[in-house]
């Protein structure tokens, strides 16, 4: 169990720094830069991350018999959702959040076309529905990314004082 906890560290240190780096973009670098083709990279990023940190904290709930997991990754997801996210200081709006960044991330890595309109990134998915990203989405995205992760630390330290 050691050797776990030394890597949920190393995945929360990370993830902090990850998500710190995609604020600093949002931040200073989409102002100062004027593109908005930034929030894509940013989108990019935080989809990454969050498939990284939903797999550790199933495989935590899993060691400690909280879940059970399979080999079907979309039933996984289901489990995090419906079983894992709100032991983690989670709320609707943060779940709906994480839900978007995985559809969104999804739909950005498949679409052949995505343009800039009135400041948002428009992707066209093959069935040409539009999806909309902008910088209040993306900062929403960043701020229910970091809750997940202070409540990764809060629930493993908890679990670990105990």
């Amino acid at each position: 169990m050691i050797a776990f906890e030394k890597k949920s560290a190393d995945v929360i240190v990370n993830s902090q720094k990850t998500l710190k780096s995609a604020d600093n973009l949002m931040k200073a670098v989409m102002p100062a830069a004027n593109e908005p083709r930034i929030l894509l990279k940013v989108l990019e990023i935080l989809y990454k991350e969050e498939i990284s940190l939903i797999s550790f904290i199933l495989k935590y709930e899993h060691v400690c018999k909280r879940v059970k997991l399979g080999k079907d990754n979309v039933k996984n997801l289901k489990v995090f959702f419906d079983k894992c996210i709100f032991n983690y200081g989670l709320d609707k709006k943060d779940r709906d959040n994480l839900r978007m960044i995985l559809i969104l991330g999804k739909k950005h890595r498949q679409s052949g076309f995505e343009f800039v309109k009135h400041r948002k990134i428009i992707i066209l998915d093959d069935d040409l529905n539009v999806n909309e990203v902008d910088n209040q989405m993306i900062e929403g995205f960043i701020s229910s990314l970091k809750k997940l992760v202070d409540g990764m630390y809060n629930k493993i330290y908890e679990r670990n004082n105990n």
